[in-house]
């Protein structure tokens, strides 16, 4: 099986790179097993305890820290040839009971693959015609999404080709955390792990507090305000955030009597050490009336990175035709630039 194949692939590159990495190993069908590192007689989950989120929480919460690479490999190939598929998709209470057992270490990752839509009743994603059901199962991913991002934790979503596993809901684990949300070919399970992997944490409870004229506004957020406050969570060293403003309407000619903005950052972070810290940055930018000078000063890598990042942003709140008219948008800008 190429889920095997890849874990095992991985399990090798951490021992040989990184052997001092702790892995614990998380199965779940129409029941959660929890294999930890291998070493000790699995725990397994069954009926009315999937159901019960407290006490799913508890069990990971209270898992034992799981050994190092370099004494649990052996013991986890074991496990892993003996994997089987089978039954139902208990995804929902699987990824409560990971994400609880990494909280127990901020920076930790959790990497959720599957194939198939959550179908239990924690979490069901399969029967989202009935809206009750639906509206519960979204509400409890946006809940479990915010646990993680508040505990430190990164979630990361791999789903396999052709298959629809709903990635609008499961994809605001990785979205509210820090982590990454591919569909990918099973043959190339194996190097998104290791992307993954390679993505070292360099803060945790990250908040961004961005403050600008109050002629201006943040787009694509709840209201017209000219300060914004967002809960990051964890920042991998590659990470990138971009923000997009709009004028507004009762400030139109107030905006063109100005020939500079002030901008104000405030970004506080817990380091992987502990300590927290906290960053101001203030600057004042220049304003313009001609769009050919714009033109020539936009940095056009932010520009893009901006254009994936809304355009996934408003896929994954199941906005797709908003998704679409601004992806066009920024390709006709860039295009402009160009």
């Amino acid at each position: 099986m190429a889920v095997q194949e890849a874990i095992i692939q991985t399990l090798d590159y951490l021992f040989e790179t990184s052997p001092r990495t702790r892995v614990a190993l998380v199965t779940f069908n129409n029941e959660v097993t929890i294999y930890g590192d291998g070493l000790a007689p699995p725990r397994t989950l069954r009926d009315f305890e999937l159901i019960d989120q407290n006490y799913l929480k508890k069990q990971g919460v209270e898992a034992a820290q799981p050994h190092c690479i370099l004494e649990s490999r052996d013991a986890l190939y074991r496990h892993i040839h003996q994997l089987q598929e089978c039954g139902a998709t208990a995804l929902g209470p699987a990824a409560l009971v990971s994400i609880a057992m990494a909280s127990q270490k901020q920076g930790s990752k959790v990497i959720i693959s599957t194939d198939g839509r959550a179908n239990t009743i924690l979490g069901n994603l399969e029967d989202i015609k009935d809206d009750k059901i639906y509206q519960s199962s979204k509400l409890f991913y946006s809940h479990l999404a915010e646990y993680a991002m508040m505990q430190g934790v990164i979630v990361s979503v791999l789903t396999v080709e052709g298959t629809d596993c709903r990635l609008p809901e499961l994809g605001q684990l990785a979205d509210k955390t820090g982590g990454k949300v591919n569909i990918t070919n099973p043959a190339n399970l194996y190097n998104e792990f290791q992307l993954i992997l390679e993505d070292d944490v360099i803060a945790t409870n990250v908040t961004t507090t961005f403050i600008v004229d109050d002629s201006l506004y943040f787009k694509y957020e709840d209201d017209m305000c000219s300060k914004n406050v967002k809960h990051v969570g964890n920042v991998v060293r590659d990470m990138e955030i971009t923000f997009e403003f709009g004028i507004k309407d009762s400030k139109l000619k107030k905006i063109q009597e100005k020939t500079a903005l002030p901008f104000q950052l405030q970004i506080g972070f817990r380091l992987p050490d502990g300590q927290c810290a906290y960053r101001i940055i203030t600057q004042e930018k220049p304003t313009t009336k001609h769009s050919a000078i714009v033109k020539d000063h936009v940095n056009l890598g932010v520009l893009q990175i901006h254009a994936a990042q809304i355009s996934a942003r408003l896929a994954l709140e199941g906005r797709m035709q908003d998704a679409q008219k601004e992806a066009l948008a920024q390709k006709k800008l860039i295009e402009e630039i160009l």
